[in-house]
């Protein structure tokens, strides 16, 4: 058995029982090449996996011997890295599609027949391409419609009141997300790979509706419904980018500038979307990621800086601290737009890595190493110390069943309880771990943390200092408390109830 899926038989706790990278927090870039139409070639992977990913997701294009998908995940197995596919087959058809189906059949004259071709050459569309790819071991999922508006998503076919209009055209219902997020998991036999479909991470008019709360949450049941009772959601996924900078060139005022490049924070939609997603897919017995943003960009008046080590940081192990399974970074290469200003990635339009490249690289590293206490963790519980948004979860001398209190001198911290089950010498073992992390992205935080009552060991599993080795020991709480020093957006992670 391939290493990389060894560690899927030591879990016996938890939701990530699906691909893409089984063992494994899934670490995925979006646009991983310019245009990837054509495939994705050998290096370009090698790339990818030096900085630290093990997936991406490609539109690729099919032709009649499937040369540049084959190819692709080809060169996947030899970078050692997972694909989820944009395939055309699994979208909607286009109107020479659905007129050359219906040429091939010799144009049926009635309703009836022109639905029972059309509906036959879908469906058979939809089971070869699965069937075909399913067991391909580096393909780990579909790759939907990013952003689906309410209306896309609410739209269902029904066998029970078909028309010539739920086929003849390529938005007829039975070419909808629904219908089509059903037909490949009736046709995936091993059942093993997702299907992403990422959605927005707030309420909007464009695309749920109104920009309410109420609004925003039918947007999210009708996620929760897509495939109807027999076809729950596995995988739940979002963006929604935290981080702004004051950019005085974007205003368009003229005169003096005092508050250029200042970072703000929108904590409030940052961490009750990461609850909100957490829990939307645990009652549904699955998984949640996060996109993080990883190119500069603006749109209107607002900018979203380049990624630097510590916003990734921050934004990647808030997630992780509180459950997700998987992390998009959008977007790995610089890309053209023709409505919204990009302005660098960590791949640039000259395909040259920028500073963010290696940013990213640190940050996927850490991942990796603390890949042990993250993968198939369950967030038991969470809480924040300093109250940076209305209704915010304060921290109250307990976490779970932990005894615990943090003071902070800065913007605090978010703390969380993690669980996670492993299979030892044929024993199920739970090991329990505490997560902090930072607040605040540009400024150092000294802390304390009491473990109230001490009575139970506690190992530290992060570095003191940013160049020190992982430790690995048990640690003494003095009741005084541990006094640490948070990086800007950093974290510390501790195991407790260790058997020693």
């Amino acid at each position: 058995m391939d290493k990389k899926y060894e560690s899927r038989e030591m879990t016996a706790k938890g939701y990530n029982t699906k691909g893409p990278t089984p063992g494994e927090i899934t670490i995925s870039a979006s646009t991983p090449i310019l245009n990837a139409a054509k495939g994705i070639p050998l290096e370009d992977l090698k790339t990818l996996k030096s900085c630290g990913f093990n997936g991406c997701l490609g539109l690729i294009e099919e032709d009649d011997n499937d040369e540049y998908i084959t190819a692709t995940l080809a060169n996947c197995k030899t970078a050692g890295m997972s694909l989820i596919w944009r395939c055309n087959s699994l979208w909607a058809p286009t109107k020479e599609w659905i007129k050359n189906a219906l040429n091939k059949a010799s144009n049926p004259t009635t309703d009836e027949g022109k639905i029972k071709v059309l509906k036959e050459a879908y469906t058979k569309r939809i089971k070869d391409v699965v069937e075909k790819f399913d067991a391909n071991e580096y393909l780990g999922g579909w790759l939907f419609k990013d952003e689906p508006t309410i209306a896309e998503l609410e739209e269902k076919f029904d066998p029970d009141k078909e028309t010539l209009g739920n086929f003849d055209t390529p938005e007829g219902s039975f070419y909808s997300i629904s219908n089509r997020y059903s037909l490949i998991l009736q046709y995936s036999p091993s059942a093993n790979k997702v299907i992403l479909e990422n959605l927005v991470g707030e309420p909007s008019g464009k695309h749920t509706g109104t920009a309410t709360e109420e609004c925003f949450n039918k947007y999210l049941d009708a996620f929760g419904n897509i495939g109807g009772d027999e076809f729950k959601p596995y995988l739940w996924c979002f963006d929604y980018y935290p981080i702004l900078e004051k950019n005085a060139l974007l205003s368009g005022n003229v005169g003096v500038v005092s508050n250029n490049g200042v970072i703000t924070v929108s904590y409030q939609r940052f961490y009750t979307d990461l609850d909100t997603f957490r829990t939307r897919a645990k009652a549904c017995g699955g998984i949640f990621w996060y996109y993080v943003q990883s190119m500069a960009y603006a749109i209107g008046g607002y900018y979203h800086p380049r990624a630097l080590e510590n916003y990734l940081r921050f934004e990647i192990f808030s997630a992780l601290a509180l459950g997700a399974q998987g992390i998009i970074y959008w977007t790995y290469h610089q890309r053209y737009n023709s409505t919204e200003l990009y302005l660098s990635a960590l791949i640039d339009m000259n395909d040259k890595k920028t500073a963010a490249w290696y940013y990213a690289q640190k940050v996927n590293q850490e991942v990796q190493h603390f890949n042990f206490v993250f993968f198939d963790a369950v967030c038991e519980a969470r809480a924040h110390v300093g109250e940076i948004y209305p209704g915010c979860p304060i921290l109250n001398y307990t976490l779970g069943p932990i005894g615990i209190r943090i003071e902070a001198e800065g913007k605090g911290v978010l703390a969380s309880y993690l669980t996670k089950v492993v299979k030892e010498n044929g024993v199920n073992v739970t090991h329990r771990y505490i997560v902090i992390v930072s607040h605040d992205i540009e400024n150092y935080q000294d802390i304390k943390i009491f473990f109230n009552p001490v009575t139970y060991v506690i190992k530290e599993l992060t570095p003191l200092h940013s160049d020190n080795p992982y430790p690995d020991s048990i640690i003494d709480i003095p009741t005084t408390g541990l006094e640490r020093t948070l990086l800007p957006g950093g974290y510390l992670i501790y195991e407790w109830n260790v058997q020693v």
